[in-house]
């Protein structure tokens, strides 16, 4: 869940000139949640997003490659907490498996996207609070945080145990 610019890639540049001739294309600079728009058969996720933050660059206007989904506030600007809450949401597990059950093909499309039900701001904002004050995302603390706010704290006694007091997560 990480956002690299500039992306050393091959001979491509990662760069488009702002110009008059380029501005239908461009974006204002505000934050973005970045989601990846194709995936192959073979990989582990359907839903692979970063954060961006405008903050992070000094330009007034950027351009999004036509293989990006975004998610952004049309009339303002999401705050952090939002954007970390949204990113962590669609990078979640548990997202990742509700996205593949209604959608059987490797595109993450716009109309798909829409169709996703998103939990209450509130959670959404606690997620996207712990979420920022982690030092490295790894995907175990990411599915624990979602998991934990969404689902609470469910617990089912492990009764092949030796030790009644043991317990296993359910999720």
């Amino acid at each position: 869940m990480k956002f690299v610019f500039p992306l050393k890639k091959g001979k491509k540049p990662s760069y488009i000139i702002d110009s008059n001739k380029s501005e239908k294309v461009l974006l204002k600079n505000k934050n973005y949640i970045l989601i990846r728009r194709f995936s192959s058969k073979d990989d582990k996720r359907r839903l692979i997003c970063a954060p961006y933050f405008a903050a992070r660059t000094d330009f007034n206007r950027i351009g999004i490659e036509n293989h990006i989904n975004y998610i952004y506030r049309p009339n303002g600007e999401l705050t952090n907490d939002e954007i970390w809450g949204i990113s962590a949401l669609f990078n979640s597990s548990l997202f990742d498996t509700y996205f593949r059950t209604f959608n059987g093909n490797t595109q993450v499309g716009a109309s798909e996207l829409k169709h996703i039900k998103m939990p209450p701001m509130e959670k959404i904002l606690l997620i996207g609070q712990k979420i920022s004050k982690l030092t490295s995302l790894q995907q175990n603390e990411i599915d624990n945080i979602t998991n934990n706010i969404l689902l609470g704290d469910l617990y089912a006694e492990n009764r092949r145990s030796t030790n009644n007091t043991s317990k296993t997560r359910v999720a």
